[in-house]
């Protein structure tokens, strides 16, 4: 994905630094934030572009944020991970793997498909978790 930053909000610190971690490992740049108000801070002050919001709260306001801050910073779009996959992505650190766990593959497509298909008609998309 080369130099891409993406803008990552999770209010969970552990399920955060796992994310940031995973993605900064598939060579992506990524501005971290614990809450709405840090987000948006961050999306001002950034100087560069940020391509992609990954949305990973527990609040009601999670897709309402998402589609506000995409529309106040074109041609960014969100993903926006789903309570289901929050806690399916909460427990991959806690499994202790060394290396640490990479991001499921169905995750990082969709990823990879927001960030580089024009065609895409929404802005924001919902990560709805591994299928059991």
């Amino acid at each position: 994905m080369g130099q891409t930053s993406i803008l990552l909000l999770s209010d969970q610190v552990i399920l955060r630094n796992f994310l940031s971690g995973a993605l900064t490992r598939e060579g992506i740049s990524v501005l971290s934030a614990a809450n709405y108000g840090e987000a948006e801070l961050l999306a001002s002050a950034f100087s560069g572009r940020i391509r992609l919001l990954v949305e990973c709260t527990a609040t009601a306001e999670v897709e309402h944020f998402a589609a506000r801050l995409t529309a106040a910073h074109p041609p960014m779009r969100a993903v926006v991970i789903s309570p289901t996959a929050r806690e399916q992505l909460a427990a991959l650190p806690e499994s202790g793997a060394n290396p640490p766990p990479s991001l499921p593959e169905d995750l990082m497509n969709v990823l990879r498909r927001a960030l580089s298909d024009p065609e895409l008609p929404q802005t924001v998309m919902t990560y709805f978790g591994l299928v059991s």
